[in-house]
């Protein structure tokens, strides 16, 4: 597993669960250890073997919660 961390930019109107199949793709593709994006003030920290679904849960709670990092 590589050590490797990038961050990205998300366009306007992406869903959360596409930012997090896409950041999935991209740590599987690239060898990344996480591909990390701030995605309506959370910061999502995603790894090749995150469950989306999951993630997406995990974001939902995030914004009421008064630390805003998902990490999966």
């Amino acid at each position: 597993m590589s050590n490797l961390i990038i961050n990205v930019k998300l366009l306007a109107g992406t869903h959360i669960r596409q930012a997090i199949a896409e950041a999935k793709d991209l740590a599987e593709r690239m060898d990344l250890a996480y591909v990390v994006f701030d995605f309506n003030s959370v910061k999502m920290s995603v790894s090749r073997r995150a469950d989306v679904n999951e993630l997406a849960e995990e974001y939902k709670y995030a914004l009421h919660r008064e630390c805003k990092h998902v990490v999966g």
